[in-house]
């Protein structure tokens, strides 16, 4: 989720560390020794007593907080008319689906835009296309789902890395958009981040990011999908598709 709205900022703008399994008091506390001045924290834990712990810590320690689940949450039993327990465990069944989305996840957010290619070989899947191709989200929306999800972007002048010629061409998608749509969404970032004028939204030089991006996917002999217009479930759901077509996804 967090990675996903991340996708609206500027590279680097936020570092992310992730703590999972926080289910006590005491580990919060524990947690909370560890996070340095002026970060801001985003949970996701339902358990009343953990958030009101995780509100009290934060204001000790005069912290940005932001609860991802409980507005949305009280809203939805607010419309279905009923009330929730508020337990991880309803939550969360604890069993070897969960722990695989949760891995899932965890190499998902280790292998973004480039990171962790020393161990890229273990995704299930690797996305790969240019810039403002939706490969975060779509990733994160993939690894919900338990799948290993990794992504390259190719950014002009910059040598794609080695080791994505050493995955098979079954674990590699390549996501193609429409020239004039991608020229359209590079330029309202632009304005909306006010970026200085560059080749990122010059209609010449997105036209030849995307042929090379044409030709690599041609090079490694990869599937190829369109994203032209269409929402990251979309996207993510054709993914899958693909990938339970192949035996070793099976």
């Amino acid at each position: 989720m967090v990675a996903a709205f991340l996708t609206q900022f500027p590279p680097a703008t936020f570092e992310v560390r992730v703590f999972p399994f926080l289910r006590s008091p005491d580990a919060l506390t524990a947690i909370f020794e560890r996070v340095p001045k002026h970060a801001t924290v985003l949970h996701a834990v339902v358990s009343r007593e953990l958030k009101a712990t995780i509100e009290l810590l934060c204001a000790k320690k005069d912290l940005a907080v932001r609860d991802l689940t409980g507005p949305v949450v009280e809203f939805l039993a607010s419309r279905a008319q009923v009330s929730f327990p508020a337990s991880a465990e309803t939550l969360h069944a604890v069993n070897a689906s969960y722990y695989k989305r949760i891995e899932a996840v965890e190499f998902t957010l280790s292998h973004d835009d480039g990171l962790g290619l020393d161990t890229l070989r273990e995704a299930d899947v690797v996305l790969v296309g240019v810039s403002r191709t939706s490969k975060t989200p779509t990733c994160m929306h993939l690894a919900q789902q338990g799948i290993k999800a990794a992504n390259i972007s190719l950014v002009p002048g910059v040598e794609t890395p080695k080791v994505l010629f050493d995955i098979p061409p079954a674990k590699i998608v390549g996501l193609w958009i429409d020239p004039s749509v991608l020229l359209s969404i590079r330029r309202q970032r632009q304005a909306s981040f006010h970026m200085a004028d560059t080749t990122y939204a010059r209609a010449t030089d997105i036209h030849r990011e995307l042929a090379e991006s044409k030709a690599l996917f041609a090079r490694l002999h990869c599937q190829t999908i369109d994203i032209t217009n269409h929402a990251i479930e979309e996207t993510a759901g054709r993914i899958m598709l693909l990938l339970k077509r192949r035996p070793m996804y099976n």
